[in-house]
């Protein structure tokens, strides 16, 4: 999985423990942040849903930046897709990150 962000495309890795990263950083669930991402956001509620499952880390500073610049209503349904895959993988698991 990837998402492009402007004229970056950054790799994409769902690790294990998605879930507890997620309600450490944000207070939500898998679940929720899909729904918040189903809906108008800011760049930082984008970049906070994202920064767990980038590859290579980027700080959530940075790719609220780059989210803002490439525009939030062009980013967010790029990540919102990547939500509903991880929410309702297909048969295989692949791109799954064990740290």
């Amino acid at each position: 999985m990837a998402v492009r962000i402007g004229k970056l495309q950054l790799k994409t890795a769902v690790p294990e423990d998605l879930h507890r990263r997620l309600l450490a950083a944000t207070g939500c669930s898998i679940a929720e942040i899909a729904r918040i991402l189903d809906g108008p956001c800011i760049a930082g509620s984008v970049a906070a849903a994202l920064a767990p499952i980038l590859a290579e880390p980027l700080s959530r500073i940075d790719l609220a930046r780059l989210i803002a610049d490439a525009g939030v209503d062009v980013v967010r349904p790029r990540v919102a897709r990547l939500y509903a895959e991880i929410l309702h993988p297909k048969e295989s698991s692949h791109g799954r990150r064990s740290d």
